[in-house]
């Protein structure tokens, strides 16, 4: 089931940096599914982390595939990370992946304006929270955005309690400022719009247009990518000056280009955005 998985998101990837078609995919893909809604049926009796692999991967398969993102296996990855109550506490690969979905709930959450449906409670027994390491401060500033967006989407009206934003704030604060030394930036160079530099530089670690500097100046960081492609879907419109628009247009073409990730429609949803915008602004009634 995993092999099938990971063969089906191989030959996607190939095919789209090829520019070729993905019917070998296809038909691992097809393989992969029937294993895995086999072992669905069973999976309050035979929940492993095997199981777990296979969704995570088959949803970055679907991802790569275009933006009618119908979360098939993301609700399957809902209720394998539910069932499983300590498998993001049990330590191992079963947690490793249960963080990297999380990851993904996160970005579904995001781009198509749901709330995330997965128990926290399963991430707040983990160890993150009591190691001090690399992995660990990364996974618990994952958690605290992914409890702002419960907090936000949640809350009726969208106004959140002040006393539950108080608490996640202050949990924030004490995550930056008991950050590893080693993020904090070797270099930085602010952004220049008029040399034609939209984004700030940081050689390694705030708003969109610092996420997109951060990928850019740290090419060797791939995954970084994924999160400022994320961040221009939701929030790409509010880039009004010139430069920043074609920088961005120019990092999502570079996206594609490197890693498969699909980002043409994105650059003409901006395009068009923009364009409305611009007329918008310049309309003397």
């Amino acid at each position: 089931m995993v092999l099938q998985a990971i063969l089906a998101l191989s030959a996607r990837h190939d095919a789209i940096l090829a520019n070729d078609s993905d019917w070998e995919a296809s038909a691992y893909h097809g393989q992969c599914l029937q294993l895995l809604i086999a072992a669905l049926d069973q999976a309050e009796t035979n929940c492993d982390e095997n199981m777990l692999i296979t969704v995570v991967i088959l949803r970055i398969y679907e991802e790569l595939e275009n933006k009618t993102d119908q979360k098939f296996h993301l609700l399957g990855s809902n209720r394998l990370v539910n069932i499983v109550t300590s498998s993001a506490s049990s330590g191992g690969v079963a947690e490793a992946v249960s963080w990297q979905f999380l990851r993904q709930a996160i970005y579904a959450s995001v781009v198509q304006y749901q709330p995330l449906q997965l128990d926290m409670q399963n991430y707040e027994r983990s160890s993150m929270f009591h190691h001090d390491d690399d992995a660990a401060c990364a996974n618990r500033i994952i958690y605290y955005c992914a409890r702002i967006l419960q907090l936000c989407c949640d809350a009726p009206g969208y106004i959140v309690g002040q006393d539950n934003w108080r608490q996640i704030s202050d949990s924030v604060k004490e995550w930056y400022q008991t950050k590893p030394t080693t993020w904090q930036p070797i270099r930085y160079q602010a952004s220049s719009v008029a040399a034609g530099q939209p984004f700030p530089e940081k050689t390694i670690a705030d708003h969109l247009v610092v996420v997109i500097g951060l990928s850019l100046s740290n090419e060797s960081v791939e995954n970084a990518y994924f999160m400022a492609s994320h961040l221009l879907h939701r929030f790409g419109y509010c880039l009004r000056n010139v430069v920043e628009q074609q920088g961005s247009l120019q990092f999502l073409t570079r996206v594609e280009k490197v890693l498969g990730w699909r980002t043409s429609w994105m650059m003409r949803e901006l395009e068009h955005q923009w364009t409305e915008l611009a007329a918008f602004d310049s309309w003397d009634p």
